[in-house]
């Protein structure tokens, strides 16, 4: 199904989301922070690896849950205006049995918001950004409904995310989302991150702790590349934008020449032919349908570049979609940073108080001070070496899902969207361009410019003979 024209503006990146974020080592100690910016079918594909840049990385494999065995069902449908703003039915099925539900675009907006947050370093699909004004055209809510049917289908690619609470709330829950949602936590204990991410895997983390590969990952690489095609998509999705326009007025102006054609020569060629209609050529009754062949319609030809345009919004959608991906990955980096050194605080703090350093003139004469320095210290230690250790299996599992689920197959399944695109394209423009040599083909097999090229041949004889002579 192909959306109808789009006329919203590119959901830009600022210079500071467009920097390049370093992956591949420990970031500084900052507090974390999960930014929203950024066929259908996408099953995962057994792989026993992928490679990123020059270095091949073992998986695991990610095993099938119990959530995998029921059948997922979802569409969106066009939108009903209730109360001068537009409310999208929601349809489907999932294991608690059959639903049927409206939400509105924000209430889509801050159901992404939330699962990016509350899922760290995995793969959320991306939305398409929100317009100021025209927003209730109809041509743009039609292609708004087709987005959102696309976001919605990816999610139940993924049973983990369609079955997730946050999910389940917005299919199921009754009212306004953002209340809906009031009672999850906005940031969950690693503890109980590690434990959702293992059970919705089927991967226990345990299974990953000899694989060190997974916590050097070279995806620094990949995330410069993602940046890099962001500007190059935008630069192409405006200029099939202005194109199709351009097409349009050509092919207007194109027609309406052809037809000024015939209609001079009804009004003065006619009169040099003696006003015999069949000495005429496009205004020759006998070719009026060869004339009628020159009516391309806008969308005809309008058409090859919404193809294209389609193909490139949503492919700025899944580069953005994966760039918050890893954007997780770097707030999860960033807050194991920030633990590591907190504990390497304490640790040194501890020695100095075992050594008796560090409590000053007031310290050394309050032994019970310094004793229970000692003792808050060494309670605190191995909660924050447990804590790193939840955050380094989130990561580990986040990277195996990413590993094993979208990069062996990303690269394929974006060459074969690009193929297809590129095959529709092709097709219209080369069934158009038949079209218009056909009618000229016909217009010169026309009897009259066939005695005309004879009488022209004839002559050209003549000439040649009366030389020779």
């Amino acid at each position: 199904m192909d959306p109808l024209e789009n006329k919203e503006e590119s959901d830009n990146l600022t210079s500071d989301q467009m920097k390049p974020v370093d992956l591949d080592k420990e970031p500084d100690a900052e507090e974390p922070s999960h930014s929203d910016k950024e066929e259908n079918k996408e099953s995962p594909k057994s792989s026993e690896g992928t490679t990123i840049g020059s270095t091949p990385v073992q998986s695991v494999p990610v095993h099938e849950t119990k959530t995998q065995r029921f059948d997922l069902e979802i569409e969106v449908f066009d939108p009903i205006m209730k109360d001068k703003h537009h409310e999208y039915p929601i349809k489907g099925k999932d294991d608690e049995g059959t639903f049927d539900s409206q939400r509105r675009y924000n209430e889509f907006i801050l159901l992404r918001t939330t699962l990016v947050t509350r899922w760290p370093g995995l793969y959320i699909p991306e939305l398409p950004p929100k317009k100021a004004f025209g927003n209730k055209d109809d041509e743009f809510v039609l292609e708004r409904r087709y987005f959102l049917n696309r976001f919605c289908k990816k999610i139940s690619n993924h049973p983990f995310l369609f079955l997730s609470e946050e999910f389940k709330l917005f299919l199921r829950g009754s009212g306004d989302y953002k209340k809906c949602i009031g009672g999850l936590a906005s940031k969950q204990p690693n503890e109980e991150l590690l434990l959702k991410y293992s059970t919705a895997f089927g991967v226990d983390e345990s299974q990953l702790e000899k694989n060190k590969e997974l916590d050097a990952v070279p995806l620094q690489e990949y995330n410069n590349f993602l940046q890099s095609m962001i500007p190059n998509l935008e630069k192409l999705h405006k200029m099939s934008m202005d194109t199709k326009e351009l097409m349009k007025s050509q092919n207007s102006l194109y027609h309406a020449f052809v037809l000024e054609m015939s209609k001079y020569e009804k009004d003065n060629i006619l009169q040099y032919a003696q006003k015999n209609a069949s000495k005429l050529i496009l205004g020759n009754p006998q070719n009026e349908s060869t004339l009628k062949s020159f009516e391309t319609t806008a969308d005809e030809v309008a058409a090859p570049f919404s193809e294209i345009e389609t193909w490139v919004k949503e492919e700025l959608l899944e580069v953005k979609a994966y760039k918050t991906t890893l954007d997780g990955l770097v707030a999860l980096k960033k807050q194991r940073a920030a633990l590591k050194e907190k504990k390497t605080s304490l640790e040194s703090n501890l020695d100095k108080k075992h050594q008796g350093k560090g409590g000053g003139l007031k310290g050394m004469f309050k032994k019970g001070t310094k004793e229970k320095d000692i003792q808050n210290l060494t309670a605190q230690i191995p909660v924050l070496t447990r804590d790193i250790e939840n955050i380094t299996g989130i990561i580990n599992l986040s990277t195996n899902f990413l590993l094993k689920t979208f990069m062996p197959e990303f690269q394929n399944r974006q060459l074969d969207k690009y193929y297809n695109s590129i095959k529709v394209f092709a097709q219209a423009q080369a069934t158009q361009s038949q079209k218009l040599a056909q009618g000229w083909t016909d217009f010169l097999n026309d009897e009259n410019l066939k005695h005309f090229q004879f009488q022209l041949n004839l002559k050209n004889l003549q000439q040649i003979l009366q030389k020779k002579k």
